[in-house]
């Protein structure tokens, strides 16, 4: 197996709303997992458990057993209410299915940050650095069958609660069509309460979105890349001025910059 490389820079992809708010907060928006991009990240893996449960109460004949796979079932419906946040990153910074899924036709950008740093500003927080694995159809599958039998062999009294287990195991679960983005993820380690500080939401076109401020020093950024736009010479204006605002002194005429990607805007 290939040796897993931790990444020196981390992107960010993000709009212009999530850049001003990471600058004005100092803090990165973990984002609530069933509120993410592609919320289907989320829906896939639910679906195939629920199938695969539900095929093995039909198998099951000892009735305690049974009813334990039913409780999960039912728990897996109250899914939404566990918060399991997480951050996005990728290993590459100038990436167009990014820019597609990122702030277009506005401007959108992709912040660098220094792993060591941000790896740094995690410790005392209840979350991780993870990195996404991807699949195909049958892996993908496969290997969340093999969950829940290994799950279900732990004693109800040793092991942890089903739906935050298995969220945490799909949020780095990625079909392989997604592969070039190599993407990395900060992610609670456990879920976090509403009631927590630092907890809080946001909007989104029709939705209000859950997150949870994670803090994050700003001399952790060594890179700006600026999305295709109408009007890059101002946006790079302006990102000139947040660098002074915010003393983002890693950032200079070679670190904050436009991307190379041609691509047209409408």
């Amino acid at each position: 197996m290939k040796k897993l490389t931790i990444p020196d820079v981390m992107y960010h992809y993000t709009t212009q709303d999530g850049l001003l708010g990471i600058l004005t907060e100092g803090s990165l928006w973990a984002t609530k997992i069933h509120y993410m991009n592609d919320a289907s990240e989320l829906v896939l893996p639910f679906q195939i458990a629920s199938s695969i449960l539900k095929d093995l109460v039909k198998q099951e004949d000892a009735e305690t057993k049974r009813e334990e796979i039913l409780d999960i079932l039912d728990d897996i419906n109250l899914s939404g209410e566990v918060n399991i946040c997480v951050v996005s990153f990728c290993t590459y910074g100038d990436l167009l299915s990014q820019w597609r899924g990122y702030g277009f036709p506005s401007s959108a950008y992709s912040i660098g940050f220094d792993t060591r740093r941000i790896l740094e500003n995690i410790e005392s927080q209840p979350f991780q650095l993870l990195h996404c694995r991807y699949y195909d159809k049958e892996e993908y599958h496969k290997k969340i069958n093999e969950f829940i039998v290994e799950f279900l062999k732990i004693s109800k009294e040793e092991r942890r609660g089903f739906i935050g287990s298995f969220i945490e195991m799909a949020a780095t679960m990625k079909l392989n069509c997604f592969e070039e983005e190599d993407e990395w993820r900060i992610v609670s380690s456990e879920p976090i309460s509403s009631s927590e500080n630092g907890y809080n939401f946001r909007i989104r076109k029709s939705v209000i979105i859950p997150y949870f401020a994670l803090p994050v020093d700003l001399s952790s950024i060594v890179e700006i890349v600026i999305g295709p736009c109408r009007h890059p010479k101002l946006a790079e204006d302006s990102l000139w001025g947040l660098k002074h605002k915010f003393g983002l002194e890693n950032l200079n005429s070679s670190t904050l910059k436009l991307s190379e990607i041609p691509y047209r805007v409408p």
